[in-house]
């Protein structure tokens, strides 16, 4: 004991050979202590102001232990800010965390019921029956307690391919869809949360339920019966249902889910367009005004509607060349019923509309409350629909899309002859279409104000109002600055080419640099100025004009007189005080 005593008392100072903890990282030859300051508060001011790895490894498993420990709640919150890869390497580091991290791993996975292991493999018609039923198969040897399937919160399902091909059958009457169904019905998947549908292809869809040819309800349309039965258990706050269908009718659509939950809507279907039997034929053969009614009564039901795309598809019959093609009418009741619907969505936030819905003057304005809206396609409405849109106020809308992706990149076809209509008449109430209209039309001016984006490829839109650009951007003050200078320069790039079109002489391009950039500056000072910064007129004469005076001055110096004929073209164009 006094040896041991007397070994503890030693002083460090009577030691002339230099000591060295290198477990701490610490020489003592070189970083002696104070002598007014003990060595274990030394080492340990050290320790919280250098880094070594050894004092990492050490922190690292002082804050995994007490990571364990804290509360279930503080711990969801913690793990809410990593990624499902960060989750997966978390899991491994030891039980107590595995056990935490598991439920949330797969409260994260999206549940995919598809006939393809990706998705865009599926809209190519590819087809993985195997994986599923495996999946299904490898799933029934392990106990829940040992999986996460009760941690799930979201299903998406996407039905496709064809039947012919057999590609149909994973998709409809895989094991998996009935394990799910299993589940579900045994209150074993309590915690789903979020359900996307995505039906497509309309041979899969008999009386509302997708089926293969033939045979009996599917596998998957006993689990949306399952899905449809505990939807309506749950309240608006606990579940939420997406829904992307394609189909030929609305009034198709599925039937008795509750609708209260739907928060996103994206809806595509066939919008007839009248063949060469003339209206009333193919009217009778129609579904329209019953499409009318079912969208109605769907919207009416959505009161939680959040995001809604309506995606009408022209269908066109083959008709004659000679022949016209012709919108179908629809009734101004129906569509005024349906615009009601429309504004009672008071949680709508984005609206997307492809093409005309149900007639071409027949302008879908979106609630008051919505924040984006996007339209496309809109090569086959009205003048009348245009009229309503620019008397529209769009009154919080701070994102508007205008954009094309329709097949007509020229000039306007036949299909495109009823645009004329500007007394805001439907079809029927105008009484037919009377003829080719000329497509070139303005609108003047706009009532949105509150953009803070817009975006619009306008360079390919050959059938929108000539000013419709520049209406929305000299009323929409937060975009101004953006597109103030894209206006100028696309404004005297397109009348500059059209003008250099017209010239043969080598003396266009230097006409050309001359004028260029003042045909820029004098249409910002129109359009700053309130004015239209388009004038095609006045700028051709202005081209012309300086192009006459260096043809003037060149042939003169030039003696080139083989280009006289060419001018004196140009003078005819002109008054005499222009020279």
């Amino acid at each position: 004991m006094s040896n041991t005593t007397q070994h503890s008392n030693v002083n460090p100072k009577s030691t002339n050979q230099p000591t060295h903890d290198n477990r701490n990282g610490i020489n003592s030859s070189t970083h002696k202590p104070s002598p007014n300051g003990s060595p274990s508060k030394f080492i340990t001011s050290k320790m919280a102001t250098e880094s070594s790895s050894g004092l990492q490894s050490v922190n690292i498993l002082q804050k995994k232990s007490r990571l364990v420990n804290l509360a279930p709640e503080l711990q969801l919150e913690i793990f809410s800010y990593c990624t499902p890869h960060n989750l997966c390497q978390l899991a491994g580091t030891c039980k107590a965390i595995n056990k935490i991290v598991k439920p949330i791993l797969w409260s994260k996975l999206d549940m995919i019921m598809t006939n393809a292991p990706d998705y865009q493999d599926w809209r190519r018609g590819c087809l993985n029956e195997e994986r599923m039923d495996k999946m299904a198969r490898a799933t029934r040897l392990f106990n829940d307690s040992d999986l996460g399937y009760g941690s799930v919160t979201k299903i998406m399902m996407f039905m496709g391919g064809e039947p012919e091909r057999q590609n149909g059958k994973a998709a409809t009457e895989g094991d998996l869809l009935e394990l799910v169904k299993e589940r579900i019905q045994d209150g074993r998947m309590p915690n789903v949360r979020y359900l996307h549908v995505e039906l497509c292809r309309d041979y899969l869809f008999r009386d509302g339920f997708p089926q293969l040819a033939g045979s009996p309800k599917s596998r998957a349309g006993r689990l949306i019966q399952a899905l449809k039965t505990y939807s309506r258990s749950k309240a608006q706050s606990d579940f939420c249902l997406e829904l992307s269908y394609s189909c030929s009718s609305i009034k198709d659509i599925l039937p008795d889910f509750n609708y209260s939950n739907l928060t996103f809507l994206n809806l595509s279907f066939k919008n007839p367009i009248a063949d060469r039997g003339g209206l009333k034929n193919y009217t009778e053969h129609s579904n329209q005004a019953y499409d009318i009614l079912a969208l109605t009564k769907l919207l009416s039901a959505a009161t939680n509607l959040r995001d809604l795309g309506l995606l009408p598809r022209p269908v066109t019959p083959r008709v004659e060349d000679e022949m016209p093609h012709r919108p179908q009418p629809a009734s101004t009741k129906l569509l005024q019923a349906l615009q009601t619907a429309l504004f009672g969505l008071k949680k709508h936030r984005s609206l997307h509309v492809c093409d005309f819905m149900f007639d071409p003057s027949f302008f879908p304005a979106p609630p008051s409350n919505v924040k984006y809206v996007c339209y496309s396609c809109l090569e086959r409405v009205s003048k009348s629909w245009w009229d309503q849109f620019a008397a529209y106020d769009f009154p919080i809308v701070e994102t508007m899309v205008i954009h094309y992706q329709g097949e007509l990149a020229d000039l306007p076809s036949r299909r495109n002859w009823w645009r004329g209509i500007d007394d805001g008449k439907t079809a029927v109430e105008d009484g037919g279409y009377d003829g080719l209209q000329h497509w070139k039309f303005k609108i003047h001016n706009v009532a949105i104000s509150t953009l803070r984006e817009f975006i619009c490829d306008e360079e390919r839109c050959h059938l929108l109002p000539t000013d419709l650009v520049e209406c929305i951007v000299r009323k929409n003050k937060n975009i101004q600055d953006e597109w103030e200078e894209i206006l100028a320069k696309r404004y005297a790039d397109n009348l500059s080419a059209e003008c250099k079109g017209r010239l043969v002489s080598p003396l266009k391009d230097k006409v050309m640099q001359q004028i260029q950039k003042r045909l820029q500056d004098q249409f910002l000072d129109r359009f700053r100025d309130g004015r239209n910064g388009r004038n095609e007129e006045e700028e051709v004469r202005l081209f012309m004009t300086a192009y006459a005076k260096e043809m003037m001055h060149w042939i003169q110096g030039k003696n080139q007189h083989k280009y006289f004929g060419e001018l004196i073209t140009t003078a005819k164009r002109l008054s005499f005080e222009d020279f």
